[in-house]
């Protein structure tokens, strides 16, 4: 990566910060309440992926409740995708929103293995992700879609 590349990227970053920190004293003002700039861009990223997911919780597809302050079972919980212990990172890539009660229930077991054996339950037999990866990742097959020049 050039030099240039990075210091636009830098750039980026800072001019998204100052749009949220605007965002965040004009949300201040007009609700007269008072957010720390973690908990605002908490709450923005809540909102966005309830939105992308329509409301419904990542493994069992039922309605959940927008943003409640006690944790009921169909309340909004953060899921990481691949746990921070296992390397994952806190990028909105690797969160995914889910009920409590399947939060709950996961505990420590690996994501697709939870989301594989709960869809099973809810919408009968599907195409798991961690076969359809070791299938892409057989040799023939990677080959097939690689671009060719």
């Amino acid at each position: 990566m050039y030099s240039c590349d990075v210091f636009f990227e830098e750039l980026q970053k800072i001019n998204d910060n100052i749009c949220v920190l605007t965002l965040s004293v004009e949300f201040n003002l007009d609700n007269n309440r008072i957010y720390s700039y973690k908990a605002f861009r908490r709450k923005i990223k809540l909102r966005k992926l309830f939105l992308e997911q329509r409301g419904l919780c990542y493994c069992c597809a039922k309605q959940m409740k927008a943003v409640t302050k006690r944790q009921k079972h169909d309340s909004v919980t953060f899921e990481h995708i691949i746990c921070k212990k296992d390397g994952g990172t806190l990028d909105s890539s690797n969160i995914v929103l889910n009920c409590n009660s399947c939060n709950n229930q996961r505990k420590t077991e690996n994501f697709f293995t939870f989301l594989s054996k709960k869809r099973k339950r809810v919408f009968g037999n599907v195409i798991l992700l961690e076969e359809i990866y070791k299938f892409l990742n057989k040799p023939k097959i990677r080959n097939y879609f690689l671009i060719k020049p």
